[in-house]
Parts: structure tokens; sequence; C-alpha cells
């Protein structure tokens, strides 16, 4: 007598097989699971840590300031003191962000590294009257 064959879907035991002796394909499961565990546990600190901030501020007055750059007034050929004055007076701006920038503050490159190289300290100036 011959032996009947199954009808039905195949046998899912090569893919287990696969599974099982691919170590490859079980430590990308790892690795996703644990990027995606990572990624859940970021998001809600996140969110908690905004929601904690609004809490604690929220009987505070909201400020509003700007930033003030100089080098922008000169660019439009407007002359910067006017600007801020103007900032103040006619728009109402009471908080200011100012932003410097080295190449002005400093004139003349890489004085400041000579001077701590060679051993030179300088004394501090005291403050001129005004």
């Amino acid at each position: 007598m011959k032996k009947q064959r199954k009808t039905g879907p195949k046998s899912s035991k090569p893919l287990r097989r696969f599974y099982v002796h691919n170590i490859h394909l079980r430590r990308l499961q790892i690795f996703l699971i644990g990027l995606s565990v990572l990624a859940i546990v970021f998001t809600a600190s996140s969110y908690g840590l905004a929601f904690w901030y609004t809490q604690k501020h929220k009987n505070q007055p909201l400020v509003y300031g700007t930033t003030f750059v100089a080098g922008y007034a000169r660019y439009f050929g407007l002359d910067p003191k006017e600007t801020m004055q103007a900032m103040i007076d006619e728009v109402g701006f009471r908080q200011f962000r100012l932003v410097s920038y080295w190449d002005e503050i400093e004139k003349i490159p890489a004085l400041t590294i000579l001077a701590t190289s060679t051993g030179n300290s300088a004394k501090p100036r005291p403050p001129t009257p005004r």
C-alpha cells in the first residue's frame, strides 16, 4: 500500500527551523524591540516633563521678548542704537536677548591666545567712572 500525502497547508517546520537557527534574525528582533521600548520611554518622559513644566508655570504671566542683532540692523543700513530705541519706544519690547559675535569683540585675531601662551597675564583694570 502507498503512503498518502497530507492534503492541507504546508508544514511550517522549515520556517521554524530557519528562525531558530538564524542567530542574526533573533538579534535583529531583540534590537528592534529594545529600540521601540526606548522610543516609547523617551516619548513618555518628554511628555511628562512638558506637562510638569506647564503646570509649574501656569500661574506666572507670559513674558514676550525679542532677539536683537546689531549686525542685522547694519546689514539693512540702520543705526543699531536707533533701531533698539525704536523697538523699546514704538514697539514696546522690554525683554531682549542680545547677540554678540566673537570676531566683533576680538578686534585683533588670536591676541588672547598669544597673551595666554606666552605667560603674560594682564591685570584687570578698574572700571572707568561715567
